[in-house]
């Protein structure tokens, strides 16, 4: 994998994310896929798990938007790190910023997600 296929499973991440759709998702993760969404937080762990996770609250996911964008990619560790920008109308906070860093098995699937993020003030 390179910078560019890193790019491409970014998009095809964030357009499952915009449809709010695991099966989209189920061919991104590797069945033994570590999760992270928040830090100090217990990790999902599966790709089942993260599956059942994904569609928990569909009518917060209405109006859904993002941006991402591969900033680096490390061919010899096959980790990727990456800048995401999402909106949801329907949550409390309603903007976010991450930082993405991602591992890939030699397949191209994702073995572990890690997410920072931070909510927009007011």
């Amino acid at each position: 994998m390179d910078i560019q296929a890193f790019q491409a499973w970014l998009d095809r991440y964030a357009d499952a994310c915009r449809e709010n759709d695991a099966e989209m998702a189920r061919d991104l993760f590797a069945e033994d896929v570590e999760y992270v969404n928040k830090p100090f937080v217990e990790s999902w762990s599966g790709r089942d798990a993260i599956l059942v996770r994904w569609e928990d609250d569909p009518e917060e996911h209405e109006g859904f938007e993002c941006t991402v964008e591969a900033i680096a990619f490390n061919e010899a560790t096959n980790a990727g790190a990456a800048q995401w920008w999402a909106a949801y109308p329907n949550y409390e906070t309603k903007e976010f910023e991450s930082a993405l860093l991602v591992w890939f098995d030699p397949s191209g699937k994702c073995k572990k997600f890690v997410e920072y993020y931070a909510g927009k003030p007011g």
